[in-house]
């Protein structure tokens, strides 16, 4: 085609409206993007005094503290690493948040503020250390309705929430225990309680998680608008093999229940039922790797313990939660609530319990011989025996409990109450 000299006149015209077309679109782009840093940036014109700004919720929050909350020991869990310190994680009612700390050689504290800001974040967080003394934790979100999970890395903290099977808008985690594989991966049981069902999620060595539904209402047809009990309390074990043994509770059929992974399928043990068992579950490996668990007989109000006798579980009163008054009439009162379970070097149990009565914190021990030393008082001094969580370590048994109290405000507090099972020494976290 050939172009005569008014084709290209005309032509030019068009190339040069096209372009002051882009140039005027560029530049309305560009104001529009100058007002939006403006006008709707993160915590809009900024924080008032004593606020700092969260860029990820564009919320303006307190900043946090250098120091330990001084509200310490809510969903508390233990572990000790290879030198023998406690590693605990807690969710602190302060900041809504989930606060991963260690104790020093000289009992002083550090704490690190893992995950919360803007959030309500850190409930019935379960926390392992993995070879390198690098604490992982799962715990729940709630003002999210999900199951996370942390980690520490030499780069600092990981964050991640866990995939869930059905819907997005199951709320899951609220229920949840932790435990490492041995090549350091996470295993997390937990309860999804729109559908009312028991899980586990694994994380592969690609760092893909996989979620799997271990139990569910089955028949019962539980509503899980209503809350979903299969699952309500959960105590996991991996066994010398990385298989998964689950303890929980099953409100449908008032019972306790066992859930082992075997290779292809889980299998089921009832281990107490048509009563109202569980409300407080711990699980740990004997000395020959199998499950044993402590919980808590709300109907009778009694301690129990049930471990692997001969292929099958057996269960044993540990504490009737009874008294004799001075008339000689026998007054029952509730204990077990809170309980935490852990064979020693020893190989012999020990239970942590709140005396639901008195609100101290007792601890029974196994005997060599069977069954349980007499209940002793490890700690009377106000309100505790809360969240208990017992970890073994190279120097022996760590334990630790939460307090409550007030503090000089008048405040509701809770703190973090340290014990060395084989010293006897103790120490108060947080402040009042």
């Amino acid at each position: 085609m050939i172009c005569t000299g008014k084709h290209r006149k005309d032509q030019r015209k068009v190339q040069r409206r096209l372009l002051y077309s882009f140039i005027a679109l560029a530049v309305v782009a560009l104001v529009a993007g100058c007002r939006s840093v403006v006008m709707v940036g993160p915590c809009g014109d900024g924080c008032s005094e004593g606020k700092i700004c969260d860029f990820d919720t564009g919320q303006c929050i307190d900043p946090r503290p250098s120091r330990c909350p001084e509200d310490l020991g809510r969903y508390l869990s233990v572990a000790a690493d290879s030198t023998g310190r406690t590693v605990f994680s807690s969710y602190t009612i302060d900041f809504g948040d989930l606060v991963v700390g260690r104790i020093r050689s000289d009992s002083t504290m550090s704490c690190e503020y893992v995950d919360g800001l803007g959030g309500d974040v850190g409930l019935y967080s379960s926390l392992s250390v993995d070879h390198l003394d690098r604490p992982r934790v799962a715990y729940f979100d709630r003002s999210n309705g999900r199951l996370k999970y942390a980690q520490k890395t030499a780069e600092g903290w990981g964050v991640v929430t866990v995939p869930r099977n059905g819907s997005e808008d199951h709320v899951v985690g609220r229920s949840c225990s932790l435990a490492l594989d041995s090549d350091g991966l996470p295993h997390i049981a937990f309860q999804d309680e729109t559908a009312g069902t028991l899980n586990v999620a694994r994380k592969a060595p690609d760092g893909r998680w996989a979620v799997e539904v271990v139990a569910g209402a089955g028949a019962y047809d539980w509503p899980g608008t209503l809350g979903g009990e299969v699952g309500r309390m959960i105590s996991m074990v991996l066994d010398t093999k990385d298989r998964e043994w689950i303890a929980y509770r099953d409100v449908h059929t008032k019972s306790i229940k066992v859930a082992g992974r075997q290779p292809n399928e889980w299998t089921v043990i009832e281990v107490e039922k048509d009563t109202d068992l569980g409300s407080w579950i711990s699980a740990a490996l004997d000395g020959d790797g199998n499950m044993a668990l402590a919980y808590h007989d709300r109907d009778e109000g009694t301690l129990k313990y049930a471990w692997n006798q001969d292929g099958s579980l057996k269960q044993i009163v540990v504490d009737p939660g009874e008294e004799t008054t001075g008339n000689g009439a026998v007054r029952r009162r509730p204990v077990g609530q809170h309980c935490a379970l852990a064979f020693g070097r020893d190989a012999l149990p020990r239970i942590l319990y709140l005396d639901g009565a008195t609100l101290e914190l007792k601890l029974v021990v196994g005997r060599p011989e069977g069954g349980f030393s007499k209940p002793a008082v490890l700690c009377g001094d106000g309100a505790v025996g809360f969240f208990n969580s017992l970890a073994l370590g190279p120097d022996g048994l760590h334990a630790a409990s939460c307090k409550y109290g007030r503090n000089d405000r008048g405040d509701s507090r809770a703190a973090m109450v340290r014990f060395r099972l084989d010293a006897g020494t103790t120490t108060l976290g947080g402040r009042w």
